[in-house]
């Protein structure tokens, strides 16, 4: 519908399909105090069937003109018991939902990392090279670069996934310029400079205990987690792309040790 800005949208176990929708003011109506994003329940067809909860916008995407790289997005999934695990990227607070009522909140200690310099060039020189990809031309690339502004630290969460038996899986986050020129070079030849998820990820229970950190193996990007087994595509070193499936190796039960 008008005003309404698809996200995302995820499958739960069950086969329900959710999308995400971020609510704006078209031109000529009054902005929006308080945006919003709402997770709404789709039928088979694609028609809205319920509405699972809102929860506030982020800012990377505010319709005004300007582009934020790095800023605060709400990041969410949903588990096998049908709840919904939410967190923004700038922080380590992870809500977990029950028809839209709080049931659980997760947090972990963190130290900021502040966006540098290098950062921001190792950023804007992809975007660059993908607007001299697609012959846009200079003048243009000029306006996009004066209309981008970037967050003052990098986010804190990469990707937040739900696993079996209600566990909690984080992916932690790289920085550009943290990277080797290998790992750049392959980021940029497979259009993925988005995804700088780490391969290290943080595990908590169904109770919201911490587990742990695994280390997924390296080009793996981890798309699936069923049963005890985590389903991905992994990219040889020549970056042919494979389906990987992991299998998880341990006890994810409540209170485990």
């Amino acid at each position: 519908p008008d005003g309404a800005y698809p996200m995302a949208f995820k499958a739960a176990a069950s086969g329900a399909i959710v999308e995400q929708i971020r609510l704006y003011a078209l031109p000529g109506q009054p902005a929006i105090e308080e945006p919003t994003d709402v997770l709404v329940r789709l039928a088979i067809d694609g028609s809205v069937t319920d509405t699972l909860m809102a929860f506030p916008s982020g800012k990377s995407l505010v319709f005004d003109g300007r582009y934020r790289e790095f800023a605060a997005e709400p990041l969410w999934d949903l588990t096998e018991y049908s709840q919904v695990v939410l967190a923004v990227s700038d922080g380590y607070r992870i809500g977990v939902y029950a028809d839209g009522h709080l049931k659980r909140i997760i947090t972990k200690t963190f130290e900021p990392r502040r966006l540098g310099e290098a950062d921001k060039t190792a950023i804007w020189e992809e975007m660059e090279r993908r607007m001299i990809a697609a012959s846009i031309p200079e003048e243009t690339r000029q306006m996009a670069r004066d209309g981008t502004d970037y967050a003052e630290y990098l986010p804190t969460i990469s990707t937040l996934a739900a696993g079996p038996m209600g566990s909690i899986w984080v992916q932690h986050m790289r920085s550009p310029s943290e990277l080797s020129d290998e790992e750049l070079a392959s980021i940029r030849e497979n259009h993925m400079m988005e995804d700088l998820g780490a391969p290290e990820w943080d595990a908590f229970d169904g109770e919201g205990r911490y587990l742990g950190v695994v280390t997924m193996p390296e080009r793996f990007t981890p798309a699936l987690f069923r049963d005890d087994k985590i389903y991905g595509v992994w990219r040889d070193e020549l970056n042919v792309e494979y389906v990987l499936r992991l299998r998880i190796i341990g006890d994810l039960e409540v209170g485990a040790t």
